[in-house]
């Protein structure tokens, strides 16, 4: 049965995809304008065929020698749209030798639009934006849209990041799937850090097994692995017969008596449930989890098998008065603390370099998110007090809607997760009903009369 169930969902995915998109590295072939190289060695990138021609540089394609910028930073100065033509990923995990990116790549909080990683036979590995990092550093870089589809160890920034690497401040909303080992951000995180990352795409494939939110597998061999200040929102799992799938890390391994795998203030949003999973943590082999948290919408462990012996997280639940509130209060530094937002900031304010940390504001949701999200409509729909209001959310019924500023509200549509119109509304604001509607997520598209348009995703229960 998972076989014929893998196979159509492999056509539909291929259909999506567009089997006939060329490769970037058949579109780019030389050196574009868009790729400028100072006296130094840095790199500015302010094209999709400028991000194209790393690839070449990295890997050793077009002509070019491998180079894996050790030392060196390459800055994306502009949003950047690929199109949706097939990507190649920046490093190269399984060549021999491997072709590493040693470097420093600063998105600068730019946006890169439409990534398509798409592997037909479902046997390659080690696919993202980026193939293999080895003692880099990314940070500041959003990807919107597209998708990366793959064998095993699939991640949207990286597939693996090695050896002290450092993905920082990347915020993920796009479709992530493989058969093993796929994260939100990265699919395998050896003795390295994420950190101030968030997956909130509705898509998250976890199709077989240790499938994470954020890191398929954190791996601590010789070293530390961390994820640290993270947030995984989906709200739609879709799963094959899934083992280990990790609200934030698949599988939580620690191999060999020095370092530890570390999994800390964390929270995970899963509304539906999919069987043989942990809340946090999927399988958790020796690894600490700590300051994470995880909402209450179900009976879930908070690690799915394993280890539990350094574990501390409370559940969550959504009051309309006190928002998010903790099942359990917990006490960081001299405080006790019944409220999610107020938990995940504390533990920010008591680190000994609290600035590496992003700090956490509340959405209109009442679920705590990045003060500061690179996505700008996400930005500005989730903040209450510069956009809309929208509310209860989930709801069975109506939703009312209303607007903080002096503007007045145009029309509201309703969109399911497929793109679909399901539902318009021009006049009788602020409600608009939803109960004639299939239970599940949809995208709300409020236009307001000075132009302005705010997404909000909303749940029918």
């Amino acid at each position: 049965m998972k076989k014929i169930l893998f196979i159509t969902l492999a056509v539909v995915i291929s259909m999506a995809a567009n089997a006939q998109n060329q490769l970037w590295t058949d579109i780019v072939t030389a050196q574009p304008s868009g790729y400028a190289v100072d006296a130094n060695g840095d790199v500015e990138i302010s094209s999709a065929e400028g991000l194209a021609w790393l690839i070449s540089v990295v890997n050793g394609l077009n002509g070019c020698e491998p180079y894996d910028f050790d030392g060196h930073t390459v800055s994306l100065v502009s949003d950047v749209d690929l199109g949706g033509n097939e990507w190649v990923p920046v490093g190269d995990a399984v060549a021999s030798p491997r072709l590493p990116f040693k470097g420093v790549f600063d998105g600068n909080r730019h946006v890169i639009s439409n990534l398509n990683i798409y592997d037909h036979s479902f046997s390659k590995q080690y696919l993202g934006l980026f193939g293999y990092v080895s003692g880099a550093e990314i940070h500041d870089v959003a990807l919107d849209g597209g998708n990366v589809y793959g064998g095993s160890y699939c991640g949207g920034v990286a597939g693996w990041g090695d050896d002290g690497s450092v993905i920082d401040n990347c915020h993920i909303n796009m479709t992530v799937g493989s058969d093993f080992y796929p994260g939100g951000v990265v699919g395998r995180n050896r003795n390295s850090t994420v950190r101030n990352c968030c997956y909130v795409d509705d898509d998250f494939m976890a199709w077989d097994t240790y499938s994470g939110g954020i890191a398929g597998i954190n791996e601590s061999d010789g070293g530390n692995a961390v994820v640290e200040n993270c947030y995984f929102d989906s709200k739609s799992e879709y799963t094959l017969n899934t083992r280990y799938f990790g609200g934030i890390v698949g599988h939580n391994s620690v191999i060999g008596t020095e370092g530890n795998a570390i999994v800390r203030n964390c929270y995970a949003r899963l509304v539906e449930h999919i069987g043989n999973e942990g809340a946090i943590v999927g399988q958790n082999d020796g690894g600490e989890v700590s300051n994470c948290y995880y909402n209450s919408g179900y009976d879930i462990p908070v690690i799915g098998n394993g280890d539990m012996t350094s574990v501390d997280c409370s559940r969550f639940f959504i009051n309309e008065n006190m928002g998010a509130v903790l099942q359990t209060p917990v006490s960081i530094g001299e405080n006790v603390i019944d409220n999610l937002l107020d938990a995940l900031n504390a533990w920010v304010s008591v680190q000994t370099s609290p600035t590496l940390y992003n700090e956490w504001c509340e959405s209109s949701e009442l679920l705590p998110f990045f003060c500061y999200l690179i996505f700008a409509d996400v930005d500005e729909s989730y903040v209450s007090e510069n956009a809309v209001n929208v509310y209860p959310n989930p709801a069975s019924g109506s939703i009312s809607v209303s607007v903080n500023s002096g503007a007045e509200i145009e029309s509201v549509s309703l969109f399911d997760i497929s793109g679909r119109l399901v539902k318009a509304q021009q006049s009788g604001f602020g409600s608009i009903d939803i109960s004639g509607l299939a239970t599940g997520m949809y995208v709300m598209k409020v236009t307001l009369d000075d132009g302005k348009v705010f997404e909000e995703k909303i749940v029918k229960k």
